[in-house]
């Protein structure tokens, strides 16, 4: 039988481990986003020479998990070239919906209004703690 004092103490010392992963996911995608502008200058041969680059580094006793911010960057960076759509409800951005195709614009215009009509919620403060509301696009 455990004390509830020690758990709600250990909690707000420690934080609840949801917070801690939390945390920790963080820090990896603030690793990869610093990478951001060194992956953005690769031409498209460069960045798929990046996979042979990882497995001989991995050969020569690299750890795997040392690898992994540069390998989500690469791949982040590749998703984007090929896919295009990781900021494009992002206003920052200023996405030019006219380049796209019929269906593609249906489909964006769609998803566009559905964004602007859900409202920014704020979370649940004893879950989360004091967290800013996010923006509906960032999930995109």
């Amino acid at each position: 039988m455990g004390v509830p004092v020690i758990g709600t103490l250990g909690r707000k010392i420690f934080g609840s481990r949801n917070d801690r992963l939390v945390k920790r996911y963080m820090r990896l995608v603030d690793q990869v986003s610093s990478k951001e502008a060194e992956t953005r200058v690769l031409s498209d041969a460069e960045l798929k020479a990046q996979t042979a680059e990882f497995r001989k580094r991995i050969e020569e006793g690299e750890k795997a998990a040392d690898l992994i911010p540069e390998v989500f960057a690469i791949a982040r960076e590749a998703m984007d070239r090929s896919v295009g759509i990781r900021n494009i409800f992002n206003p920052i951005h200023e996405f030019d919906p006219t380049q796209l195709n019929t269906e593609a614009r249906q489909l964006y215009d769609e998803t566009k209004a559905l964004i602007d009509s859900t409202e920014d919620r704020k979370p649940d403060v004893e879950l989360l703690g004091s967290v800013e509301p996010v923006p509906a696009w960032q999930f995109i």
